[in-house]
């Protein structure tokens, strides 16, 4: 450690035969070959004993303190947990018949139910009030009887641009939900089944 920074050397040793065939060393999958630098210590009479310590036994033996070991764990054991997963989801999706929608929790896909069916009955609605408008507005110019000119200028500049939108989208939803529905019926859990 020099004005506090840490110089970097990286070394260019090749590991010896006793160290390759040390029993605490283990390959790593899709790892690196190459020897990870290290940090060097000059006797630098500004840092703490504590610090070169620290740095020696970090240096020469490879010790970590205790907090980046319990992270080191924890994190070894999330990768583990997501591994399985992985592996189980692997090993559901080469099977046959392969259900995605089992993977996803009941309560999800209520919730996607529900916001299907809201949004259908919403642009449903908007959409029938909308014809209705455009067919008073057709109705009133055919009997050449007049709306008043706010409801007339708001069904013709808002309504009637938007109705082919509210139309797609109204499809959108009904074809979403149709699909889905359709799904779910063709999944394992919902066919009936003798055991």
């Amino acid at each position: 450690v020099v004005g506090g920074s840490v110089s970097v050397q990286e070394t260019s040793e090749q590991p010896t035969a006793t160290s390759a065939t040390s029993p605490f060393l283990q390959s790593i999958e899709g790892g690196s070959t190459m020897i990870p630098a290290q940090e060097t210590v000059t006797n630098d009479s500004s840092a703490s004993a504590e610090d070169r310590a620290k740095t020696l036994l970090r240096q020469k033996y490879g010790m970590k303190t205790l907090e980046e070991e319990r992270l080191n764990q924890e994190q070894q054991a999330q990768l583990r947990a997501q591994r399985e997963k992985f592996a189980q989801l692997q090993a559901r999706a080469e099977e046959e018949d392969f259900d995605i929608l089992a993977l996803l929790p009941p309560q999800v896909l209520q919730g996607i139910f529900t916001l299907l069916q809201a949004g259908l009955a919403v642009v449903g609605t908007t959409f029938l009030l909308s014809g209705l408008a455009i067919t008073a507005e057709a109705w009133s110019k055919a009997t050449q009887n007049p709306l008043p000119d706010d409801i007339d200028n708001f069904i013709a500049t808002i309504v009637e641009p938007n109705f082919t939108t509210q139309l797609l989208v109204l499809l959108g939803f009904s074809i979403t939900l149709g699909v889905l529905a359709a799904a779910q019926l063709g999944s394992k859990s919902a066919q009936y089944r003798e055991e």
